[in-house]
């Protein structure tokens, strides 16, 4: 090889080592900040703020109360279940968001199945309060998520299905 390529072959490399450098080199991103939905919870409270969850289904009534960091089942007496199933139930009752607001008045409760509620759901705070208290209706024609209504309030709004699912789960352990 004569010297005369060699150089030829640097020359090129050289350009193209440069051409990368300068045009090719990352950039930096730009930052975009989207906008995060606020989402509303069913019940506004923090998991380690709940003391006592009271679930009913027509004539059957469980209660579990919290005990340190465990559950126990106050109500039926002697009855018992599984610790994760009373936790899962805990999860999504402070877990469980607001799907959307369906409506502010509660003039025709038949049309979303909360005339006669299926199960009724009462948290309770450590604050000495009265609880937080939600019934539910009949799923929504989509299929994936449920009528409910507080029992103090006029609306009626969508919560997802997996909040029934672990509370249905839950009592038929009984």
């Amino acid at each position: 090889m004569n010297l005369r390529r060699i150089f030829f072959w640097m020359i090129l490399f050289g350009g193209l080592l440069a051409y990368v450098l300068v045009f090719e080199s990352p950039r930096p991103k730009k930052h975009v900040q989207v906008a995060q939905e606020q989402v509303q919870r069913v019940f506004a409270l923090e998991r380690s703020r709940i003391v006592k969850i009271q679930a009913q289904h027509s004539d059957r009534t469980v209660t579990i109360s919290r005990s340190g960091k465990t559950w126990r089942v106050v109500q039926p007496e002697n009855a018992t279940v599984l610790p994760e199933v009373m936790d899962s139930l805990v999860a999504a009752a402070a877990d469980a968001v607001v799907v959307d607001v369906v409506t502010q008045s509660t003039d025709d409760l038949s049309q979303y199945g909360l005339d006669q509620p299926a199960y009724r759901l009462s948290v309770f705070s450590d604050e000495p309060e009265t609880p937080q208290t939600l019934l539910f209706g009949n799923r929504a024609p989509a299929g994936v998520s449920l009528y409910a209504k507080y029992a103090d309030q006029d609306r009626i709004i969508l919560v997802g299905t997996f909040l029934s699912f672990s509370l249905k789960t839950f009592l038929d352990k009984f």
